[in-house]
């Protein structure tokens, strides 16, 4: 459609007042309003000013008058979502790692979140379950730097996987290490519709781009977009139960967690109101701390289940005899470690340097010299650098060691 089809010679009529060719910028406009509005009218031939870097020469081609199929839309629907790194955190960690985690299924605060499970051991699990009334759909795991919280996390979600056939199971790992829409609002909500519209039929799809008014050919993704198709979504795909997985909330952009936290809060909310079925784990270290309604939480490191995890780790990281000695010297890790395993790691790699060079004397004194601190920990580790290039080793070692 030409801007002079577009106008009739009377103008716009938009929020904001009448606008025609001449006093007409899409800057005048604000941004979701302007996009929506250049969807509908197609006034893409350059005569108007653009402030939001739309380059017209990418408008879908609709001069031909044969419609896309279905199916045709809900692929453009996908490419126009996926990015290449959207499960690349979530693969990196080990699968062996997971195993022992079965503690999770235990919890109090778990089986409030997850009180209907579908193909569990009894011993898994403490009968009976509540009504739906009474779950909280919300779980938000918190822990400290190096509790294994994304192994838990992965744990969690092929669990349901293998336990929860036909319902659809979401997953996100924010990684601040990785590229923008991997630690970013978008790159998340990008990942989980790709689920939610590959789970999906053609019709559905259909009904999805209309009542949002979106066109997967359209460059780029707003926020407000975004969270406007996964509400829609929910609503479209009412009879499939889901369970989504966010992890390492933390690594995300500051700004943007508490408004995705309370986009949550209302979704689960709004999911409470229509007896939808919809779950939401979250994991995050312990700040920022958001006080959701719908949420229960879960601190990994007070956990008795990972504290049984945690000593194992130390009993098999820490080679250094059976002596009464050196049980003395396990049982001080255990003492000390406050529920980290990458602590764990370091401290027994420090360790078991001065066993070869020492013998096993003067670890107890060494032990104690250690900070219990994490943060303080590293700080020292790069104070001894230096002098001592095996610590060098052992730090470049750890992002792949300890999840």
């Amino acid at each position: 459609m030409s801007h002079e089809s577009a106008l009739n010679g009377q103008g716009i009529q938009l929020p904001g007042g009448t606008f025609n060719g001449d006093n007409f910028t899409w800057s005048q406009l604000p941004r979701q309003i302007a996009c929506n509005e250049k969807r509908r009218l197609l006034i893409f031939d350059g005569r108007y000013e653009d402030s939001y870097n739309y380059d017209p020469r990418q408008t879908p081609d609709h001069s031909s008058g044969t419609p896309r199929t279905p199916e045709e839309r809900k692929q453009a629907l996908l490419h126009s979502l996926r990015f290449d790194e959207m499960s690349q955190r979530l693969h990196k960690i080990s699968v062996s790692e997971a195993r022992p985690c079965r503690w999770l299924l235990r919890c109090e605060a778990y089986q409030a979140w997850d009180p209907m499970p579908a193909t569990h051991s009894a011993s898994d699990y403490a009968p009976p379950s509540p009504p739906l009334s009474d779950t909280r759909p919300l779980l938000w795991i918190r822990g400290k730097q190096g509790t294994g919280k994304s192994t838990l996390m992965k744990f969690a979600c092929e669990h349901a996987e293998k336990s929860r056939s036909g319902e659809s199971i979401l997953t996100h790992f924010f990684h601040t290490r990785g590229v923008e829409l991997q630690r970013s609002v978008e790159g998340m909500y990008r990942s989980l519709l790709v689920s939610l519209v590959s789970d999906a039929t053609t019709a559905e799809i259909a009904e999805l781009l209309r009542r949002s008014g979106t066109d997967p050919a359209d460059d780029g993704w707003t926020i407000m977009e975004l969270e406007n198709l996964v509400t829609l979504a929910i609503d479209i795909l009412e009879l499939r139960p889901m369970t989504w997985f966010v992890d390492a909330l933390n690594e995300c952009n500051r700004d943007q967690i508490h408004k995705m936290a309370m986009f949550f809060n209302d979704l689960t909310e709004r999911a409470l109101a229509r007896d939808l079925q919809l779950r939401i784990c979250l994991a995050s270290r312990h700040h920022p701390y958001i006080s959701l309604r719908h949420a229960t939480g879960l601190v990994v490191e007070n956990e008795p289940g990972h504290i049984e995890n945690v000593s194992a780790f130390i009993t098999n990281k820490l080679h250094i005899g059976r002596s009464l000695l050196a049980e003395r010297i396990r049982d001080e890790m255990r003492h000390r470690v406050q529920g980290v395993f990458i602590w764990v790691w370091l401290v027994a790699y420090i360790l078991q340097l001065d066993y070869g060079r020492a013998r096993l004397r003067g670890l107890m004194d060494r032990l104690r010299s250690i900070p219990r601190d994490l943060a303080e920990l590293y700080r020292e580790i790069f104070k001894d650098m230096q002098s001592d290039p095996d610590l060098i080793r052992v730090y470049l070692e750890l992002p792949r060691k300890c999840t």
